[in-house]
């Protein structure tokens, strides 16, 4: 697909609509297992009559409309309505708590809210509205280029929260077409499409015509099911999820021949956990990626590479981006020294992204940018993560990085899930605490056996040096930990 063949996200649709109308658009998933079909041809008419709303109650080409929908049809035909209306599309968690979603209003601003929680006085539409217009038969919408294409929601209640916007045009491109050979793919969306991932592979998938397979909630039995049932080619998923899959019970004797792209992002992927998918789907199935909502670049590897790499999330050669590491004063360090990450993309001209609500993050004089990642580039110049560097642990006046501790943990038989934190330590500063989910919580494994099975990956410095052990996780919807909050609580606790 050339420059000058790009379709808006709205035409392709139109244009998938036209070519197999019968073809099946969205599988939505519900949590009960339940499930319901939209072909093609329906999910484009719904779409028109509700963008026909949206029209009326004010959304325009470069307005934002704030959607605040849970997992289902309503949140897809929201959200290529204002694409096809040339809007800013802002997804929000629909049952963010009250505080953290006023905050977030007041810096969207959106010209329309679409949910069914209050938004003030903004001109709003409710997810009954959006079910009612189905049944209209209005006249099609025009086309229109939305850009800025998305924005999202980024801070909350760990910090001040931001809204970092997408600049670039919603158009088709190139990556597009070509992620999996052949047209009518089909996708297995295991995440809230409010997340960066999943809203990225929506949209490549239905301005391709792929069939989207779309889990209300992940379970990760439920996944290998729907990928032998339906024939899944393309699946996206973050660490948390691959170790839940890769922990099934006869894994490896279920079908997963039809996979053509595991997708392994929104975190570090373990060496261990992108062997044991080599071993499951093979090499040239993997892609582990690594970048952020603002765009700045991006990184990619196969599993062909990563048997010759491991651990590593590739090089910025197939995005058109550039890598330095830079240590506290601002110079380039040498390859195997861990620093600040700094990327420039050299495929495209001016700012992709901008901030509100923040200042944007730290440019170099030769366009550099860096979002607050750390980690390190071997002679070859592939690019290693080591964390954030807000959850960077010091103690005894050595750097510990949660990833790699939690990395090593998880490779023991007996540990289901597991996250790292710094705790204060009147003799080393802030002491490694592991907090622990068992495999078998009647049995908990030993403490000391833990600690030793660490150090005998890691430096010893690095192994916990306290364990507690948990029914569960707090993750998020998509499997991220708040470790802020986590260290709260217990300093809390340590302080009464």
């Amino acid at each position: 697909m050339t420059e000058e063949s790009a379709l808006s996200y709205g035409e392709a649709l139109a244009r998938a609509a036209a070519m197999t109308p019968d073809r099946t658009a969205i599988l939505l998933v519900g949590k009960d297992g339940g499930e319901t079909a939209l072909s093609y041809a329906e999910l484009d008419r719904w779409i028109d009559q509700v963008a026909r709303t949206m029209q009326d109650r004010g959304v325009r080409q470069g307005q934002r409309a704030a959607i605040a929908l849970p997992t289902n049809l309503a949140f897809f035909i929201a959200v290529f309505a204002t694409w096809r209306l040339g809007g800013c599309v802002v997804p929000i968690k629909h049952d963010q708590p009250d505080w953290d979603f006023n905050r977030m209003m007041n810096l969207i601003e959106p010209v329309l809210f679409v949910g069914d929680r209050s938004a003030g006085h903004t001109s709003s539409l409710t997810s009954e509205e959006i079910k009612a217009a189905r049944a209209e038969n209005g006249p099609a919408v025009e086309n229109h280029v939305p850009q800025p294409v998305w924005a999202i929601c980024s801070g909350g209640s760990t910090g001040k929260p931001k809204l970092i916007v997408n600049l670039k045009p919603g158009t088709t491109a190139e990556q597009f077409a070509n992620l999996v050979h052949g047209d009518h793919a089909i996708q297995l969306i295991t995440s809230p499409p409010y997340h960066t991932q999943a809203l990225s592979l929506m949209v490549m998938g239905l301005v391709r015509g792929d069939m989207l397979i779309v889990m209300q909630q992940f379970d990760a039995e439920r996944a290998v099911s729907l990928i032998e049932r339906f024939g899944v080619n393309i699946m996206g998923l973050v660490p948390a999820m691959s170790h839940r899959i890769q922990r099934l019970l006869g894994i490896e004797t279920r079908n997963l021949s039809s996979l053509k792209m595991v997708i392994a992002g929104g975190g570090a992927t373990s060496p261990a956990v992108a062997q044991r998918w080599i071993d499951l789907v093979g090499a040239d199935h993997l892609l582990i990626g690594y970048g952020a909502s603002e765009n700045i670049g991006g990184t990619s590897i196969t599993g062909d590479e990563l048997i010759r790499k491991p651990g590593s999330v590739g090089n910025g050669v197939s995005s058109g981006t550039e890598i330095h590491i830079l240590g506290r004063d601002g110079e380039i360090l040498a390859p195997g020294e861990v620093g600040d990450i700094y990327l420039r993309r050299t495929s495209d001209g001016g700012p992709l992204f901008q901030y509100v609500g923040a200042e944007p993050p730290p440019v170099t004089a030769d366009g550099f940018s860096t979002v607050g990642d750390i980690g390190w580039l071997d002679e070859d110049g592939y690019l290693y993560i080591a964390d954030r560097r807000s959850d960077m642990i010091k103690t005894g006046g050595v750097n510990v990085f949660p990833a790699e501790v939690e990395a090593a943990l998880l490779e023991h038989p007996e540990v289901s899930d597991v996250a790292v934190i710094g705790l204060p330590d009147e003799e080393w500063g802030r002491r490694v605490h592991a907090i622990v989910v068992p495999v078998d919580h009647t049995t908990p494994p030993v403490p000391a056996t833990l600690r030793e099975y660490c150090k005998s990956r890691l430096a010893a410095a690095k192994a916990p040096q306290t364990f507690e052990f948990v029914d569960a996780l707090p993750r998020t919807d998509v499997m991220k930990l708040n470790r802020s909050a986590l260290v709260a609580e217990r300093e809390s606790l340590m302080s009464q």
